[in-house]
């Protein structure tokens, strides 16, 4: 599925979300500087692009926490609850050097959505052991998957 396709998909579990609980899961939108020095962050730390989808999606919110699903900010966010900030959870994870061939965008309750940095794929991996459970060739198709497959805007 498209970035565009998912992001509308978002905005509308967010509208329903407002509906009833009276606030939604989108937050702030990331701006164009912010999402440009990011990128320069990403390369000099991690010495990987950045995904294009990844980038659209925070132009809508800077994170999301939605059913399970937690999407990291390009910087964390501490308001009535916490999301994870890309580059703090990566240098974290890379603390590891088992986990140095993965960047991680997101997880859900069973799994994590990364960046496999030498096989130059999107992977659905398990959020205990790392091992791989799907690939795929773009974050957006990886993100559909999760979505679907874990049921979160059922």
């Amino acid at each position: 599925m498209k970035i565009e396709c998912i992001k509308q998909k978002l905005i509308d579990e967010n509208a329903k979300e407002k509906e009833i609980y009276g606030e939604g899961f989108l937050l702030e939108p990331t701006s164009t500087s912010e999402i440009e020095v990011f990128i320069k962050e990403v390369y000099a730390s991690f010495s990987i692009d950045v995904s294009t989808d990844y980038l659209e999606l925070v132009k809508l919110s800077n994170g999301l926490s939605v059913n399970g699903l937690n999407i990291y900010g390009i910087y964390p966010y501490n308001g009535n609850y916490f999301i994870d900030g890309v580059l703090d959870i990566n240098n974290e994870f890379w603390s590891e050097p088992t986990l140095r061939k993965y960047f991680s965008y997101g997880d859900e309750s069973s799994t994590r959505l990364v960046f496999n940095i030498e096989l130059l794929r999107y992977e659905a991996v398990d959020s205990v052991t790392w091992e791989m459970i799907e690939h795929f060739s773009s974050f957006s198709d990886l993100l559909s998957y999760v979505i679907d497959e874990c049921h979160i805007l059922d």
